[in-house]
């Protein structure tokens, strides 16, 4: 009562991270301590582990939905994907221990959970998570968008539906924290201009104006697909306002030098704390 959606969410994801902790450990141990025990006390450490393990699930899809709601009202950032990211593993891990310690596979335990956590790790790197983080915020106002004007289609009953929705805020796009991503969001940022206000979208698009001919004053130890893919992506841009930009390299150095001392920090974006 009376917490913040960023409280809540927070909440869950470290009760979800304690109790894991407590709980799986404490079966390792209790399995090695009965690993010569009779059959019937090996088969009541494993019904008990099962239950334990199907409690700490449920904790698991508390702390999934509580993230869910979280995202749902204030978007994705790099921390909230990487949370998101750390409640997927402890699932798998939970769900590996009981395939493995709970039916007399202790050692396969450790070698999986670590297969899983670089497997996880190596997912993570290659869907892109700055681009994949500007996809979701854009694409949440395009669907927002979408959904305004289908509320109104003949027979749904849409009129009541808008009306509903209209009383409610719209989603709102920070452009801030876009422009405080790496360049791997560039592709993603210039592809979702189409969904923007006018004022964001000028806005975005001298942002954007920066990075054409990125890649062309990289030397071959600085290069980066990341950059020639943000070249690529702005290539041929001209600023929103006649004579504001005569040099694009002006605007890179801006932007890196508001990037270190920008003061706004991803886990504080639409999290309703300031």
């Amino acid at each position: 009562v009376g917490a913040t959606y960023a409280q809540y969410a927070r909440r869950g994801f470290f009760e979800l991270a304690l109790v894991a902790a407590l709980i799986l450990p404490m079966q390792l141990l209790f399995d090695a301590w009965l690993s010569k025990a009779s059959p019937l006390s090996r088969r009541w450490f494993q019904v008990m582990g099962a239950i334990q393990s199907g409690l700490l699930l449920c904790i698991l899809a508390s702390a999934a939905h509580r993230m869910a709601l979280y995202l749902g009202v204030y978007g994705m950032t790099q921390l909230r994907f990487y949370a998101s990211a750390g409640i997927l593993w402890i699932g798998l891990t939970i769900l590996w221990h009981m395939a493995t310690v709970l039916r007399n596979h202790r050692e396969r335990f450790i070698l999986g959970a670590l297969t899983s956590a670089i497997a996880l790790f190596l997912a993570v790197q290659a869907i892109n998570p700055d681009g994949l983080i500007a996809r979701i915020n854009i694409l949440r106002i395009a669907g927002d968008q979408t959904e305004r004007m289908l509320s109104v289609a003949p027979g749904s009953n849409g009129l009541d539906i808008y009306r509903a929705k209209k009383s409610s805020a719209p989603f709102q796009l920070d452009i801030s924290y876009l422009q405080t991503l790496s360049t791997d969001a560039i592709p993603a940022i210039k592809a979702g201009q189409e969904y923007m206000t006018p004022n964001d979208r000028a806005a975005i698009h001298e942002y954007l104006v920066g990075f054409d001919g990125f890649a062309d004053d990289a030397r071959v130890r600085t290069w980066s697909w990341s950059r020639w893919t943000a070249s690529k992506a702005t290539e041929g841009l001209v600023s929103a306002v006649s004579g504001r930009v005569e040099d694009p390299s002006v605007l890179r150095e801006d932007y890196f030098a508001a990037s270190r001392q920008a003061s706004i920090h991803p886990w504080k974006v639409y999290s309703g704390e300031g």
